[in-house]
């Protein structure tokens, strides 16, 4: 009898553990979510965003100072671009030297893609003190270029990947210590890359085209742009530094990422954009020549369209802390697309400095937002330089394509610049279009702040 007990017993345990596992699993896998949540989402607990302070805005100012030489300097193609063309490579057909600036773009956007997870996972003191030794490296070597094929490796390869890794490391620097002022902050620092494409092509002109006894020449003229390079990023290397914890491995691809429908349409939005953003930057200046303008003005046009751009970056991202960064974005993109295309009957001279102004205030706040969005879709802090890294890989590919297209469009057109402006436009908007369709996948409401 107590032996039936004890198998009755023993029996009923049994079936209650039985009831009972499917619980305890479900409570294991809750709690491992839980704990995978606590380790992931280092926003809520010991890692609050400053959003201000002094090393904060020193970040900010690095940062600024960076985009100055690698972005700023890139926004100065299009003068370098008609002197390659009228003077130092003739010969060559305008493709092949629009190689060399759609190189530089996707070297930039592509640099920027492999630099994110190497942030993740050392942070930023030694990527830019490397990425600024060999991005001053790369001008001295083109001061001293003379084959096309020389051109290309120094101007489009060396310059483009290592101003890449110093684009990154402001960016994802700057997400580090700002989240309510993110818009702002990374409008500041964008910025500087704007106040650098007023500057440098001004600075080129002057070198490059000065027809006086004491012009400098091309060789001197690239050297005087590197040691200036160098005296500002030797502050930037010192200030742009990182806060959140490091990743304890390198991963250049996160599957949750590509699982997000947001993120994916956002970053094909980003790709389709930069088939056309970039071709206003290559064009505006020798269009502008072929439609009429002075050459002098002209020439300027680029600097004019880069000093608006300034108000471009910071005002929208002052706008997008309060309405939502991808509704400004959409808005930012859809319009530089619309002005693209009435850039077609820009034919008069007030008409070509107005699309100019417009363009490059619209362009502007592209350029600043660029880095903010995907830093908004990343659930987890240590993977925001990862996430903004994805989307430049994917952008890199436009930015490769996109200018290379629009001048054998103009080679096919015999010398017309109508269907690479047509292209441009068609392409913006239509990347903008994806990067709506991205904010409605967050929210459908039109009006909610994202």
């Amino acid at each position: 009898m107590e032996t039936t007990d004890d198998n009755r017993t023993l029996t009923e345990a049994d079936g209650q553990r039985a009831r009972h596992a499917p619980m305890d699993l479900e409570q294991e896998e809750a709690a491992l979510e839980k704990q995978q949540e606590i380790e992931g989402e280092i926003i809520q607990d010991r890692l609050v965003f400053p959003d201000g302070g002094l090393q904060a805005w020193l970040v900010v100012l690095g940062g600024a100072c960076a985009f100055f030489v690698s972005f700023g300097l890139s926004n100065a193609w299009g003068v370098i671009e008609t002197y390659y063309l009228q003077t130092l490579l003739p010969n060559r057909p305008e493709s092949d030297i629009s190689w060399i600036g759609s190189f530089q773009f996707f070297g930039m956007f592509l640099g920027c893609g492999l630099c994110g997870p190497l942030f993740d996972r050392f942070g930023a003191r030694w990527i830019m003190i490397v990425s600024s030794t060999l991005f001053v490296f790369s001008i001295m070597m083109a001061s001293l270029a003379t084959e096309y094929y020389q051109f290309f490796l120094t101007q489009g390869v060396l310059q483009g990947m290592t101003g890449g890794m110093l684009f990154n490391c402001s960016v994802t620097a700057t997400n580090h210590w700002f989240l309510k002022k993110r818009g702002v902050a990374l409008g500041i620092v964008a910025a500087g890359s704007s106040l650098g494409g007023i500057i440098w092509p001004i600075a080129l002109d002057n070198m490059l085209n000065n027809t006086s006894s004491n012009a400098l020449g091309f060789g001197w003229s690239l050297r005087i742009i590197g040691f200036i390079c160098l005296v500002l990023l030797i502050p930037a290397c010192f200030f742009v530094k990182g806060r959140l914890p490091r990743r304890n491995r390198i991963v250049f691809w996160d599957s949750d990422a590509v699982k997000n429908p947001q993120f994916v349409t956002f970053a094909i939005g980003i790709f389709i954009t930069c088939l056309g953003f970039y071709i206003p930057f290559f064009y505006v200046t020798i269009a502008s020549i072929q439609d009429g303008v002075d050459p002098t003005l002209a020439f300027y046009l680029l600097a004019l369209l880069n000093g608006v751009s300034i108000f471009g970056r910071v005002i929208p991202g002052l706008l997008a802390d309060r309405f939502g960064r991808f509704n400004i974005m959409f808005v930012a993109c859809f319009t530089s697309g619309i002005l693209t295309l009435l850039w077609l009957t820009s034919t008069e001279t007030w008409e070509i400095i107005l699309f100019t102004c417009a363009f490059g205030f619209a362009s502007g706040a592209v350029v600043s937002l660029i880095g903010a969005c995907p830093a908004q879709l990343c659930p987890y802090g240590d993977r925001i330089g990862l996430y903004v890294s994805m989307v430049m890989y994917i952008g890199s590919l436009g930015c490769l394509l996109g200018p290379p297209i629009g001048g054998w469009i103009v080679g096919a057109q015999h010398g017309a610049y109508w269907g690479a402006k047509l292209f441009s436009g068609v392409m913006i908007v239509a990347g903008s279009l994806l990067i709506g369709t991205s904010r409605l996948l967050q929210d459908r409401r039109l009006l909610a702040v994202k």
